[in-house]
């Protein structure tokens, strides 16, 4: 897994394992999945 603090606001975690990559900003995260035949796209509101 590698874990990127981009700008002290934002990181970014890329697991190649599962094939995901993850961006948590202050109030939300968008985790993005790959897939043989797709990409997905999700997006999380953080309290």
């Amino acid at each position: 897994m590698i874990v990127k603090n981009l700008d002290n606001k934002t990181v970014c975690s890329i697991d190649e394992n599962k094939r995901t990559v993850e961006i948590v900003k202050k109030s939300c995260k968008t985790v993005i999945s790959f897939a043989e035949d797709k990409i997905k796209i999700e997006n999380f509101k953080l309290k």
